[in-house]
């Protein structure tokens, strides 16, 4: 499937961004489906992921995508 090719490569890239040590990246629309409320919340606390929008800095415990 197309699609799911697109998100496989999207993740890819996410953690090598990460592994770089980049921070402070936004994601959106939505995030992939896979990622559980437990990671996200991780990937908010040590990685300052925010959502493309108006959501960013609304406080990093109540983030939602």
């Amino acid at each position: 499937m197309f699609c799911f090719q697109c998100e496989q490569k999207a993740v890819a890239i996410l953690l090598t961004l990460l592994h770089l040590g980049i921070k402070n990246i936004r994601l959106g629309p939505s995030i992939p489906a896979f990622v559980s409320p437990n990671v996200l919340h991780y990937l908010v606390e040590n990685f300052g992921i925010a959502p493309v929008g108006t959501g960013f800095g609304k406080g990093v415990g109540k983030v939602s995508f």
